[in-house]
């Protein structure tokens, strides 16, 4: 005899691609622009499209309230409990769900309750003590208690059975927020008080014309109005409402936050939606732009630069034009520095651009005295002046406008090559240094003149330097050509073993920037790469990295499904993101920009539960409700059907699994939901989960 225990779990994911983008304007603590939608509709699997309850049990799964009957979602698919294979469903007018503890769930339909619990599910009707058998709703009384409204009244679950009460406070129009702010509503306006702060945001005047269908408080305190005629985000602190655009003129019946902080929207005709929080967002104006360059002036614009397409600004939102291509040296924009009073260095393959404040251009080329017009990096120094590299040297130029001065200084000079790269202007209390990547290493040129050089006798991974920054401590990390990461201690760098050993679609470190919270952000090749100072410290000392630093102490690597537009780097460009004045990352892509939050960069730490949906013996479906299972011998095939409860990255789930007793190691199974074994040996086996040993 084989008995077979469930003991499984998933390995961690990430949202899943194939997502949309809202395009959103700020609301309160949640910025609405990190948002991404999904639905799902009866062609995905829903058994009806008018969706008028949301819950969330312990064990991990979504329940659906349909017209059409229960479903439960896994992420990726639904199950559906009907009268057709559910005998405890008299309807399938599903109208209101309660989840309780234990995977319990009561589910209001418009002939009974139905009552979910250990996996059975049991019908109450009048017989039972309801007033009425049509639902109205179900409610969670404050002391533990389930209340039942049908259209004839309350009733309370006391003692195995429904009991009708009188008077029942209704509570639906009432919610408490977080740290005890409260918001109630009707169909014609919304309230909320907390503190000193009071509010009213009317159908008609604030809120647009239509009806209030219902109302959810998230647990950041935004509140989410679901109206006959679209969704709507409320700040208390904010007399505007912001409309969720993705969402349309669609008819919201109910809301729900999951475990995950995910929003699940139910609508009338349109089925489930979902909005997702995600780690970066992108400005639509730039989607079809190859960005090579991103910077901020002193007024706060953000100014990008494109391969083909110039200059473009993004200010408050708004994305223009306001440097025509035909005033600069070439349309094809290869790096970009701030300049003095507002200005803009703007670097191309035939000369130096400088866009002063007012718009006006002077164009400065090999004619004005620059070695080459070919501008392969600029950088700004904190005394107005720029540093240019070309492919015959660096310039230092002074001044702007009617007149300027520049000095070159070449491998004649001392510095390691004439084919300049990265440029870096270090900051500090100290004397003024800059750090440039030559052809022949990385130069550090002083203040007064002095050049020293380092190369690999010096520490170096490899001569060809590709990015470098310097975090809030003041020490400088280097990346170079196939030679990983470095950092530079008592003149002489010392190489950090995880990023010594990336290798594959990733490629190589293309720019790097800390954000001031304790974590530097790598560009790769493809995709963006964030880690913890103290990790990489950590790998420096130790001359490896700890096991809880991460696969290699490598961090978190974000890609598409993280919301960048696009995981690539554009050949030619600057590829270093920006640290904005409001904390925001942008990084340039090859399909626009890329926008990491750095104060609110939210991570899932919650472990996605795991759950056996079938075992199947000789490929007939087993009652998992009995455990454990006792299968006789002469069967020969067995199949065990799992998910991952991950809702923020169904498709991202990847899994390992061992049969104890059978497997030696651990398979693993990537995105696969299934492991079939063929003859196993008898007596006790279990199926193993990672980190249960």
């Amino acid at each position: 005899m084989l008995i077979l225990r469930q003991t499984m779990r998933a390995l961690g994911g990430r949202l899943a691609a194939g997502c949309v983008l809202l395009s959103l304007s700020v609301c309160g603590a949640q910025d609405l622009r990190y948002l991404s939608q999904q639905a799902w509709s009866t062609e995905e699997g829903l058994p009806q499209s008018s969706v008028h309850g949301v819950a969330q049990t312990t064990d991990g799964y979504l329940w659906i309230a349909t017209e059409g009957g229960l479903a439960r979602f896994d992420g990726v698919s639904f199950k559906v409990f009907h009268h057709a294979n559910e005998p405890a469903f008299a309807s399938d007018d599903v109208c209101c769900l309660l989840a309780t503890v234990g995977d319990g769930l009561w589910i209001g339909t418009a002939d009974g309750v139905v009552r979910r619990e250990h996996g059975k599910f049991r019908r109450f009707g009048v017989e039972d003590g309801l007033p009425n058998a049509m639902v109205v709703a179900i409610d969670a009384k404050g002391d533990g208690s389930v209340a039942v409204e049908t259209t004839g009244g309350w009733a309370r679950w006391e003692q195995g059975r429904f009991h009708e009460v009188a008077d029942m406070p209704v509570a639906t129009s009432l919610i408490v927020g977080p740290e005890g702010s409260r918001w109630s509503y009707s169909l014609q306006a919304v309230s909320v008080a907390e503190r000193k702060l009071a509010r009213v945001w009317r159908v008609g005047r604030e809120l647009p014309s239509g009806r209030i269908q219902t109302v959810f408080v998230d647990r950041e305190g935004l509140a989410w109005v679901g109206m006959n005629d679209g969704l709507f985000a409320l700040n208390a602190e904010s007399e505007t409402p912001t409309m969720v655009k993705a969402l349309g003129s669609n008819s919201v019946l109910s809301i729900f936050q999951d475990a995950e902080e995910n929003h699940w929207i139910g609508t009338e005709t349109s089925g489930l939606h979902v909005l997702r929080r995600l780690k970066f967002r992108s400005e639509a104006g730039l989607a079809d732009q190859a960005v090579t360059s991103v910077v901020q002036t002193k007024d706060g614009a953000m100014w990008v630069g494109t391969r083909d397409d110039g200059l473009r600004r993004v200010r408050n939102g708004v994305v223009d034009e306001p440097v025509a291509e035909s005033r600069l040296t070439s349309s094809v924009i290869l790096c970009l520095a701030p300049g003095v009073g507002g200005g803009l260095w703007v670097g191309t393959p035939d000369g130096l651009n400088y866009v002063d404040a007012r718009g006006a251009v002077q164009q400065i080329t090999s004619a004005n005295g620059l070695p080459d017009d070919y501008i392969r990096s600029v950088a700004a120094d904190a005394d107005g002046s720029v540093w240019v590299g070309t492919r015959q040297g660096l310039v230092h130029l002074r001044g702007a406008g009617s007149g300027f001065e520049m000095k070159t200084l070449t491998r004649a000079d001392g510095l390691g090559g004439d084919m300049i790269g990265s440029l870096l202007v270090a900051a500090g209390r100290g004397p003024q240094v800059l750090w440039a990547g030559t052809s022949g290493g990385l130069s550090r040129v002083m203040g007064d003149g002095e050049i020293r050089n380092f190369t690999t006798k010096d520490g170096l991974g490899a001569e060809i330097v590709t990015a470098m920054a310097q975090d809030g401590a003041g020490d400088l990390w280097v990346a170079t050509k196939s030679g990983g990461l470095s950092l530079l201690e008592d003149n002489h760098f010392v190489a950090v073993p995880a990023f010594g050993r990336q290798v594959g679609r990733e490629g190589s470190i293309e720019g790097m920037s800390a954000d001031g919270l304790g974590s530097m952000w790598f560009r790769m090749d493809r995709g963006i790469r964030r880690v913890a100072l103290t990790t990489l410290h950590g790998c420096v000392t130790n001359g490896r990295c700890a096991a809880q630093d991460g696969a290699n102490g490598a961090g978190s690597l974000y890609g598409l499904a993280d919301g960048l537009p696009n995981d690539e780097v554009v050949a030619g460009g600057s590829s270093m993101a920006w640290l904005a004045s409001n904390g925001e990352l942008w990084f340039p892509t090859r399909g626009g920009v890329a926008i990491a939050n750095t104060k609110r960069l939210g991570l899932n730490r919650i472990a996605p539960p795991v759950v056996l949906e079938q075992f199947l013996v000789d490929d007939v479906a087993e009652d998992l409700s009995k455990a454990p299972l006792k299968i006789p011998f002469g069967h020969a095939r067995f199949t065990m059907e799992y998910a991952g409860l991950s809702f923020t990255a169904p498709s991202e789930v990847r899994y390992r699994f061992r049969l104890e007793g059978f497997d030696k190691d651990w398979t693993d199974a990537g995105g696969r939901r299934n492991a079939t074994y063929t003859n196993p040996s008898s007596g006790h086996v279990s199926l193993r989960r990672t980190g249960d040993e």
